[in-house]
């Protein structure tokens, strides 16, 4: 589904065609937001192709199929939101308790779905670590 014509204040309220600023964004109002949460943004890609990246420790063309960090470059999503680079194996979707990732029927792929996001008026937010716990 394409979102980039919808804002986070109202989603009933589309861009028009031509308009050069998207209606105003309540988190325009504020000097910092935090959107964290389990956003489930998943990684496209064959479960095999998955596996095999975080095998070999090159989670980038993981990235580059992360649907969240598209919908950030093409601000179909969270306008002006930012997100700390990742630098760490994605964190969904392991059996409980163990390192494994998903060895259920769905068969899942991993991905990153906990995610936190951020935007100031000013740029004054500075992550320190964006990482993950060890099981």
């Amino acid at each position: 589904m394409d979102f980039s014509r919808y804002n986070l204040l109202n989603a009933k309220h589309p861009v028009q065609p031509g308009e050069e600023k998207p209606p105003q964004d309540c988190t325009d109002n504020v000097d910092c937001v935090f959107w964290f949460g389990d956003l489930n943004y998943r990684v496209a890609c064959e479960r095999g192709v998955a596996e095999e990246a975080i095998q070999n420790n090159n989670i980038e063309p993981l990235l580059d199929n992360d649907q969240l960090l598209q919908q950030l470059k093409s601000k179909a999503a969270f306008r002006g939101f930012t997100e700390a680079p990742i630098n760490f194996p994605p964190t969904f979707k392991f059996d409980c308790g163990s390192s494994e990732y998903d060895t259920s029927q769905k068969q899942r792929v991993p991905s990153w779905t906990d995610r936190v996001l951020y935007k100031s008026k000013q740029d004054s937010i500075t992550p320190q670590i964006y990482t993950t716990v060890p099981v």
